[in-house]
C-alpha cells in the first residue's frame, strides 16, 4: 500500500485523485501531511501539488458533479476528519467510472439501432 501525502488543499486533493485516477493498479490511499496515522506496511510519498493537473480533475469533476456537490467536497476537506480523503476518493471515482460506463452503454445502444 501506498499512501499520497498531499498538502491539505483542495488542489493537493485534486493532484493526489488524479494520480489515482491514472494509477489504479496500485493500492494508493491519499493522505494529508500532518495528522495521518503511520502505517507500518505502507510507503508513503509526498506529493507536490500541479496546478495544472488540479485544474483538469476540477473540469471533469464538472462535468460530473454539480457546483453544489464540488462545494460540499471542498468543505468535507477544510473540516479535514480523519479518513475523509479515502471515502471522497472511492466516492469520486465510483462516480467517475459510472458515468464513464452509462456513456459507453449510451454508445453501444446507438450503435445497435
Amino acid at each position: 500500500m501506498y499512501n499520497l501525502l498531499y498538502d491539505g488543499t483542495f488542489a493537493g486533493f485534486l493532484s493526489a485523485l488524479n494520480r489515482k485516477l491514472h494509477q489504479p493498479a496500485l493500492e494508493l490511499c491519499i493522505k494529508p501531511v500532518n495528522g495521518f496515522e503511520q502505517d507500518l506496511y505502507s510507503n508513503d510519498f509526498a506529493l507536490t501539488t500541479d496546478i495544472s493537473l488540479a485544474r483538469k480533475m476540477l473540469s471533469l469533476l464538472k462535468v460530473h458533479f454539480s457546483a453544489e456537490e464540488i462545494r460540499h467536497i471542498k468543505g468535507i476537506l477544510k473540516q479535514a476528519a480523519p479518513g475523509c480523503e479515502y471515502f471522497l476518493c472511492h466516492y469520486i471515482l465510483n462516480r467517475l467510472q459510472q458515468s464513464a460506463a452509462s456513456s459507453n452503454e449510451d454508445k453501444n445502444n446507438a450503435a445497435a439501432a
